[in-house]
């Protein structure tokens, strides 16, 4: 599904990834791990195709990652990427932007995270807001999810209702 060859990324003189090579194979769940600053955001981000690699190669499914790539690809960041205006149900906008973009699973979603569709969303707390991040990103129908410290603001007694709705969400998509 996923072939990197010594990929790369600097900016200016400081090394974010250092000759990554790798290969995913589909239906199968893979974790980045590394100590803050290793390059791991950044190797998604390049994956997602929001960052373009100094050098080296990655391939989506024997194909450069473009266009189509994009469109297979759900990307989850650490920053939020909801403007100040919407509650959560104005999240579902993103239907407009993204062919795969099911507002059925995300109402699902959104109800399994216990959050409620008029909520502001930039006046939810950090763990709300991580669980409205994640019932976006699922929503869609993608290929891969690349879900970047999906965790990050979700206290210890929801991590595991967490982890299992991700876990959930992505099954039902291979079957």
């Amino acid at each position: 599904m996923l072939n990197c060859s010594d990929v790369k990324k600097t900016y200016f003189n400081k090394t974010a990834v250092e000759n990554i090579s790798l290969s995913l194979e589909n239906g199968r769940i893979y974790a980045l791990l590394g100590p803050n600053g290793s390059g791991k955001t950044t190797f998604m981000k390049m994956i997602a195709g929001l960052v373009k690699p100094t050098s080296g190669t990655i391939l989506y499914e024997n194909e450069p990652i473009g266009v189509q790539s994009k469109r297979e690809i759900a990307y989850l960041p650490t920053e939020s990427f909801f403007y100040s205006f919407m509650t959560v149900k104005d999240v579902g906008v993103y239907q407009d932007f993204f062919e795969d973009f099911d507002m059925d699973k995300y109402t699902k979603l959104i109800a399994d995270m216990e959050l409620r569709m008029e909520d502001k969303a930039n006046k939810l707390s950090s763990g709300m807001a991580a669980k409205l991040k994640i019932a976006a990103t699922l929503a869609r129908a993608a290929k891969l999810y690349l879900l970047d410290e999906p965790l990050n603001g979700i206290d210890i007694i929801a991590r595991e209702k967490i982890i299992t709705t991700i876990i959930n969400a992505v099954d039902d998509e291979s079957t």
